[in-house]
Parts: structure tokens; C-alpha cells; sequence
């Protein structure tokens, strides 16, 4: 990927001996890939005659790791500042659920994002209506064995789930008819405890083969933990708003008792 560029800084000094510089990824005799920054200028004889060019290179892999950690730091915060800001004027879980899944869907490039919510007594898991991009929905009510029960189990000990192809692991092996059916081979899984229970857990789906990178699950994992609770705020209002509503109805129907004293 970075050759034509390097071809260019070449073409643009060598025909005049002109020192140039660039960097590039290089293959170490390790096998391993290298950021180096190379400096490049050209010697010449005492007369004049140009004899080559001598360089220096210097490895600056570690340096363009931290930057691309800040970029991605700073990136992460600024998208859950963001989510934040609009999930505080939603009245409705619903509402919520529905705005956490598009952004999440469109910052990650993935297929369907959604919430699956545990009931541990019947052994089911009820997927909320999701977010899909050329996919189908995911939306409706699965057993656990269909959707992993090891899945499950790991997510219950709070373990974060990144499968870049669920035909090769051993976990998702005995539920990849439902997988294929919703069109998913890679998926990621983040849960939500309260109580040290699981409650639900937020997924990110892919029809292909992908390498979840390690920022895009720890962003599900933030967006998890974090919006779940947005979710039972609104609930919470809602239910109290429900009820705020059926007390005014009665009291507008009961009947009215005056007493007349003497």
C-alpha cells in the first residue's frame, strides 16, 4: 500500500540528486512490519561527480502506534459524548434502543446491531427490534441453545464475545443453522449485568468474515454499559408516567361525596 508513494517521492528527487525523504512500512527479517522513517540525500566526488546515495532509516513504529491509540481514544469519546447528548432528550426505551443501534451500526460498518435481552426461568432470549443493513432482522425470541448456550454462559461470567467466523468456533458450532438463517458469520457480544445477573447484551453482526479489531469491541463493551441504563431510566419513567395516568383517570371517574354537617 505505501509503494506508490514511495515511487513518488523517488521520481520527484532522483532525476536531480536531490535528498528526499518518506516513510513506509517495511518487512523485518522477523516477519514482523515495521513503521521507518528513511532519509535519503546524495553523495558526490570532490569534482562533482555524483557517486549514489547514502540513507539513514529510523524505526517509528511505536510512535505512529501511540498517535493512532490517542486518534482512536479521542474518537471513542467524542462518539459517546455525542450518543450521550442525544439519548438525554429520549423519553422512550424504545426511542433509546433505536438511536443506540444506528449510531453504533454506522460508526462500526456492521450488518445489524441490536439487543438481546435474558430471561434465565423460561431460558430464552427476546431480541429487541434491531438495526440492519442488507441483512434480515434478527427481531423475535430465541432459546439459549440457539443462540450459544456457551455463548450465554461466558457472557453471564461478564466475558466480552468477539468471533470473527462463527463456523470455526467451537462455541457458536451446534447453533450456526440459526446464524445462517440470519445471515451473520462474525459477531460480537457484549454484556449487561445488574446484579450480578445477566440482564442483556448488546451484539454487533457481519454476513462476512471479519477481524473484530480490539477498539471496535471495547467500544460495543462502552456503549453497552453505558445505555443500558438509559434504557431503564426511560423505562422507569414511563411506567411511573402510566401510572400517574391511570390514578387521573380513576380519580376523574370516582364518585364525588360531600358531607353536609349541622
Amino acid at each position: 500500500e505505501d509503494r506508490a508513494e514511495v515511487e513518488a517521492a523517488m521520481a520527484a528527487s532522483r532525476p536531480d540528486r536531490r535528498p528526499y525523504g518518506f516513510e513506509a512500512r517495511f518487512l523485518r527479517a522477523d516477519g514482523a512490519w515495521r513503521w521507518m522513517r528513511i532519509s535519503v540525500n546524495p553523495r558526490f566526488a570532490g569534482d562533482g561527480v555524483f557517486l549514489g546515495y547514502v540513507g539513514m532509516s529510523f524505526d517509528t513504529t511505536e510512535t505512529r502506534e501511540a498517535l493512532d491509540a490517542l486518534e482512536q481514544q479521542e474518537r471513542r469519546q467524542t462518539f459517546l459524548l455525542d450518543l450521550a447528548d442525544t439519548l438525554r432528550d429520549l423519553t422512550s426505551p424504545e426511542a433509546v434502543i433505536a438511536e443506540v443501534e444506528r449510531a453504533l451500526g454506522v460508526e462500526l460498518g456492521a450488518d445489524r446491531i441490536g439487543y438481546g435481552v435474558i430471561d434465565q426461568e423460561r431460558g430464552t432470549v427476546s431480541m429487541t427490534r434491531d438495526w440492519t443493513t442488507g441483512v434480515v432482522s434478527a427481531e423475535g425470541e430465541f432459546s439459549l441453545a440457539e443462540l450459544g448456550e456457551e455463548l450465554i454462559s461466558d457472557l453471564a461470567n461478564g466475558q466480552l464475545i468477539r468471533i470473527p467466523d462463527v463456523e470455526t468456533d467451537p462455541r457458536t458450532r451446534d447453533a450456526l443453522e440459526v446464524f445462517h438463517r440470519l445471515e451473520t458469520r462474525a459477531l460480537i457480544r457484549a454484556p449487561v449485568i445488574r446484579g450480578g445477573e445477566l440482564r442483556a447484551f448488546l451484539y454487533a453482526h457481519h454476513s462476512t468474515v471479519r477481524d473484530w479489531t480490539p477498539v471496535e469491541t471495547l467500544l460495543l463493551q462502552d456503549v453497552a454499559l453505558r445505555t443500558w441504563t438509559e434504557v431503564e431510566r426511560t423505562r422507569a419513567e414511563a411506567e411511573v408516567r402510566e401510572s400517574e395516568e391511570r390514578f387521573r383517570a380513576i380519580a376523574d371517574t370516582a364518585p364525588v361525596l360531600i358531607w353536609v354537617t349541622q
